[in-house]
């Protein structure tokens, strides 16, 4: 493998919640990993204030890996282009313009918990009421890397449906279609 592989197949991102109450993990795949309170400090959350902790942990989280990212591409002698006025090609600035304002949402099972992403730098959390009271803070913990990893799936998806608006990868009009009623009804529920 190259540089670039070896380094992003070991990459792993760790942050702190901005009360210093939570920490987060994710690896090469921007999936959360790994969620862990302070000993004693996860039955002390109200719901509100514990949303506001886990988007914030998400942000920082994504900003890590686009952080290790860059790092990864320096030391192959190379630079992420992410604005559209470095490029000359239409298709590229079309990417580029398009890929901040992805917007999906990823939810756990029951939709206990709920994230939302626009461009994997905006965070949104929702956590149904009363679940820090009904779920462990290990349940919590899993159910919310549940929800990381529907969101990061959705996400992809979304990415890989605007390369194929700009580079024909082949997605059949079929599962456009599919995808489109399905996040219509997603979206009216």
């Amino acid at each position: 493998m190259g540089i670039i592989a070896d380094r992003r197949k070991v990459m792993t991102v760790k942050v702190i919640s901005p009360d210093g109450q939570i920490g987060g993990k994710c690896k090469k795949d921007r999936n959360l990993t790994s969620l862990e309170f302070r000993p004693g400090s996860y039955t002390g959350y109200t719901e509100q204030r514990l949303e506001q902790q886990l988007a914030e942990v998400l942000k920082r989280l994504a900003k890590g890996y686009e952080q290790a990212w860059e790092q990864i591409l320096a030391e192959a002698g190379r630079r992420p282009i992410k604005d559209p006025a470095q490029v000359d090609q239409e298709v590229w600035k079309k990417y580029l313009t398009e890929l901040p304002n992805i917007t999906v949402a990823g939810a756990g099972p029951n939709k206990n918990i709920r994230f939302k992403t626009r461009g994997m730098t905006e965070y949104k959390c929702k956590l149904a009421d009363g679940v820090v009271g009904r779920l462990s803070e290990y349940e919590f913990a899993e159910q919310a890397m549940q929800a990381s990893a529907d969101l990061m799936r959705k996400f992809n998806l979304e990415m890989m449906l605007l390369k194929d608006e700009c580079w024909g990868l082949g997605v059949p009009e079929i599962t456009r279609e599919r995808l489109r009623r399905k996040k219509e009804r997603s979206a009216s529920a």
